[in-house]
């Protein structure tokens, strides 16, 4: 192409540069510089067409080189996925069998995982005859037997001693059965540690809708076990004080003789600390979070009742909280304001305990989600609780404190004067309430035993002590 270039140009230039050549060479040369040009022309469109093609054939090449690296990016890819699942279910198989449906779902490892079998109860036809009896004794099970049947099994086995004792916070909106299971914690804290301290703060305490301790009588409730006033609530705050430095001062852990256990059960924690001064508050805090970082292993132990876990209503930091079990009733996970730990998928906890709730009868107990100092939250079934079946006794020697009076009661003053001589000391208040109690039916006020009290002193009666 660039002799064909060349000699076009000479060809087509010569005669003009050279004009005093001769007309026949002048255009001998112009000829062969047109053919030359007219070759040039042919040549490039030729090398164009050539050019055209390889870059096609290089366009084609690339594309079969891209797709083919895509594909195997694209199976390398899916096979580390179909490993890294494999690899999932694995792992979610050595875990407890009542974990892995929960974890299969959230990570889509249906038939991966080995699951619980679901025993469903099939009901066989009896075979048709063509004679048909006017009376027959029929051995198909009734609804009730077949509801019976039908029911999923449940494990109330995580509810043990540990878990009773343990420091918890228990959080619920109004009507998620918060104030029975506290009840019940108080049951079962006492029948497990028979020799335990049991304090019970309860700002609502109502002597006839409050379910603590069945069977114990009023008067012993409120004077052992129950606190109404948020000062004497503070008390009970204190004493967890109290007894944690003297264990620490004198080395009194778990398995010594001395250590038995302590357990503070305060429900309606907000109303309880709404009522305190700054530095009050500020002590309780204090209190708690002590009792988080050291009484577990010197048995102090805090349950806190409460309708929410927000620092602005309870006063207590997230990071105190969380040191303690938790567990959620109700609707609990359903608020969006509350901060759970990261641990807390609320979501997916969520809807395990509404289908786990769904799939329980009345009698089997309620869904809620429970988390274990150190373990995963889980959804766990409160058993029915019916505080109502249990009855509590405590058990006092009789001294010449508990004689019983005669129930002769023509003259009470003469039979408490008796009682009072036989005791060979001046009575207490509450002695003499009791007594007063179980002669007239009646409760004695204070100015009543400060009246009594003076008149055991004095020889006189006054005819109108009665008033």
């Amino acid at each position: 192409m660039a002799g064909f270039a060349l000699t076009a140009v000479a060809g087509c230039f010569a005669p003009v540069m050279w004009p005093h050549q001769n007309n026949s060479v002048k255009l001998i040369q112009q000829i062969y510089g047109l053919f030359s040009g007219a070759c040039f022309t042919a040549a490039a469109l030729v090398r164009k067409q050539k050019e055209q093609t390889y870059q096609a054939i290089g366009t084609a090449n690339h594309k079969i080189v891209t797709e083919h690296l895509k594909s195997v990016f694209t199976f390398e890819q899916s096979r580390q996925q179909i490993e890294s699942k494999r690899e999932l279910a694995g792992y979610v198989n050595s875990l407890p069998m009542d974990e892995r449906m929960r974890w299969a779902r959230q990570y889509g490892l249906e038939g991966l995982v080995e699951l619980p079998v679901i025993q469903q109860a099939t009901i066989e036809a009896p075979a048709v005859t063509r004679q048909i009896p006017s009376s027959f004794n029929s051995s198909q099970s009734s609804f009730e037997q077949i509801s019976s049947d039908l029911e999923t099994p449940v494990d109330y086995a995580w509810m043990d001693a540990k878990f009773i004792n343990a420091s918890k916070a228990v959080f619920g909106p109004k009507g998620s059965g918060k104030s029975v299971y506290l009840g019940y914690e108080a049951i079962a804290f006492l029948t497990h540690y028979p020799e335990g301290e049991l304090r019970i703060g309860d700002k609502h305490y109502d002597e006839e809708e409050s379910q603590w301790l069945p069977g114990v009588p009023t008067d012993v409730l409120l004077n052992q076990f129950v606190a109404k006033k948020s000062e004497h609530i503070l008390k009970m705050f204190r004493r967890a004080k109290q007894l944690l430095d003297h264990r620490i001062d004198n080395g009194i852990k778990q398995n010594h003789p001395e250590c038995n256990p302590f357990k503070l059960i305060c429900d309606e924690f907000e109303g309880f600390i709404t009522n305190l001064s700054d530095s009050e508050k500020k002590e309780v805090m204090g209190i708690i979070a002590q009792t988080q970082d050291e009484g577990r292993k010197y048995l102090i132990n805090i349950t806190l009742g409460m309708h929410s876990l927000k620092k602005e209503r309870i006063g207590v930091d997230s990071s105190v909280l969380f040191q303690m079990d938790v567990m959620c009733l109700g609707s609990a996970l359903a608020d969006p304001n509350t901060k759970f730990p990261t641990d807390f998928e609320t979501r997916n906890l969520l809807q395990l305990q509404m289908e786990m709730q769904n799939t329980l009868t009345k009698q089997q107990g309620f869904a809620c989600v429970v988390r274990k100092l150190g373990e995963m939250a889980k959804v766990r079934v409160i058993p029915y609780l019916d505080l109502s079946q249990f009855t509590f006794e405590i058990n006092q020697p009789e001294t010449n404190a508990t004689k019983q009076p005669p129930k002769d009661t023509s003259n009470w003053y003469e039979l408490i004067e008796n009682w009072a001589k036989e005791l060979g000391r001046k009575p207490t208040a509450n002695e003499l309430r009791k007594v007063w109690l179980e002669l007239t039916g009646q409760a004695l006020t204070d100015k009543g035993v400060n009246l009594l009290l003076d008149k055991l002193d004095s020889p006189v009666v006054d005819t109108d002590f009665a008033e």
